[in-house]
């Protein structure tokens, strides 16, 4: 209740201080129009199609990308990877390769049983 008087003195104050409002003799139809002519062109430059805001970006967003490229880079450098059992490190590719061998091993390097076993569908396909 106390701060509702302190605002009604603050509020007599001010309009005691100032001057009213010319309210009447504001000619708002030219007002209107001196701030939509201000504003537009601000709000065309807005209103610009979505390359054209890419296009506009590009350049502080590419200096931006290297810039984070090169730092993600360092900090990977900086990283040490942890050695594997065994002091030895496989690629993805190199064990791929290994289970590829080891699936097509019939294939590539058959034992007598499966030589028969080819024999015997070999044969029983051609008749």
């Amino acid at each position: 209740m106390h701060e509702h008087h302190d605002d009604d003195a603050l509020r007599a104050l001010l309009q005691s201080a100032t001057p009213a409002p010319p309210v009447d003799d504001v000619d708002w139809q030219r007002l209107h129009a001196r701030i939509t002519a201000g504003a537009t062109p601000l709000l065309r430059a807005r209103t610009q199609s979505w390359w054209g805001l890419v296009a506009s970006w590009s350049g502080r967003a590419g200096s931006a990308a290297a810039a984070a490229a090169a730092a993600l880079l360092l900090l990977l450098s900086q990283v040490s990877r942890p050695a594997p059992a065994g002091n030895e490190f496989f690629t993805v590719e190199e064990v791929l390769a290994e289970a590829m061998l080891a699936e097509a091993g019939p294939i590539l390097a058959p034992t007598n049983d499966d030589m028969v076993e080819a024999l015997l569908l070999e044969g029983s396909e051609s008749q």
